[in-house]
């Protein structure tokens, strides 16, 4: 990932313990799976955004390219929405409690199903699913 480093003691600790830097280094692709959250245009885009990060969007073409490899292999890829509708909003009564008036507002324009906000970011996240 962008902007991320792991000290060399962090490195040399999973090693010993597991004896690969990539502890997942033997998967089956055919049976794995990619789940990739809330990579939506709520939390990307400056201009309709309720709570915008600016470094997943460097990730996008990663996660796409990710996406297309693990199809290829036979593996599944599955998209999770954030979405606000009522019952998002009963069941998350604390974060709604915690929330302003207006972080409400703009939450609900930006997750509600059909808005700009809600689609997934990036050409072609959601393709071939």
């Amino acid at each position: 990932m962008n902007g991320v480093t792991l000290p060399q003691s962090v490195i040399d600790r999973v090693v010993a313990r597991r004896g690969s830097e990539h502890v997942f280094a033997k998967l089956d692709p055919s049976r794995t799976a990619l789940v990739v959250v809330d990579m939506q245009n709520g939390f990307m885009d400056d201009a309709i955004g309720h709570a915008v990060c600016p470094a997943a969007r460097d990730i996008v073409p990663n996660v796409n390219r990710l996406a297309a490899a693990v199809r290829q292999a036979g593996g599944g890829v599955f998209w999770i929405q954030n979405t606000f509708n009522a019952r998002s909003a009963q069941e998350w009564s604390v974060m709604q409690d915690m929330a302003t008036p207006l972080g409400r507002a703009r939450r609900a324009a930006s997750m509600s199903e059909g808005t700009p906000g809600h689609a997934l970011a990036g050409n072609g996240c959601a393709g071939g699913g």
